[in-house]
């Protein structure tokens, strides 16, 4: 699918008429019927543009491509997805905060036990002076 398909694809799936899409990006009905026809290409622009209004990327509009399905942002409808780039920083973030957190109660507990000396000497003699390390450790896995 190419360029010119892509446009012609996406304005009818927004049951947008050449005319009205003209409209919306200040160009000529001919200009619009130019580039669907494959003669003429918009300007950087107008390129621009048109992915926003459609909702797609520029990568997309331009880049020659066998598939004839579009990116499901380009459904007509409301768009609420979020970019699985997005999604998967927002992951990477919640798990930080969460190991994070983890570290911070466990010094906080440490800090604790170090007022009730009997218990830190328990805890020392089970564990042979690596619990710190180990909490530590254990809550930098997945950083």
């Amino acid at each position: 699918m190419d360029f010119s398909e892509k446009i012609y694809t996406l304005r009818k799936n927004k049951d947008y008429t050449q005319e009205q899409l003209a409209e919306q990006l200040d160009v000529s009905r001919q200009s619009i019927s130019k580039w669907e026809a494959g003669q003429a290409m918009p300007e950087p622009d107008k390129i621009v543009a048109l992915a926003d209004l459609f909702g797609v990327t520029t990568d997309y509009l331009l880049k020659p491509c066998e598939a004839e399905i579009l990116p499901e942002t380009a459904a007509p409808g409301p768009q609420t997805q979020i970019p699985a780039s997005s999604e998967a920083a927002e992951k990477k973030r919640q798990i930080r905060l969460t190991c994070a957190a983890v570290f911070l109660l466990a010094f906080a507990a440490m800090l604790f036990l170090g007022q009730l000396r009997w218990e830190v000497e328990w805890l020392w003699n089970i564990t042979n002076g690596v619990t710190l390390p180990l909490i530590i450790g254990l809550s930098l896995i997945h950083i």
